[in-house]
């Protein structure tokens, strides 16, 4: 079983090594991609709270525009 880390990691840095889009997937940094996810919960200690229907993203960033804000 993986460890949320190893999780997290293989959904952002190694899927952008993967489609050979390092520095602009999978990092928060000028010229990435801007999307983001405003997380209510610390995924790295329960990995289950980015799987519940959005329920605890209460910010999502797309292309950097926002998709959804409900703060």
């Amino acid at each position: 079983m993986l460890e949320p880390y190893d999780i997290l990691t293989s959904a952002t840095s190694v899927a952008a090594e993967i489609l050979m889009e390092e520095g602009r997937l999978g990092v928060i940094a000028p010229g990435a991609y801007a999307d983001i996810l405003l997380v209510d919960g610390d995924p790295m200690k329960d990995v289950t709270i980015l799987g519940q229907d959005g329920r605890n993203f209460p910010i999502i960033m797309k292309a950097g525009e926002f998709h959804k804000n409900s703060t």
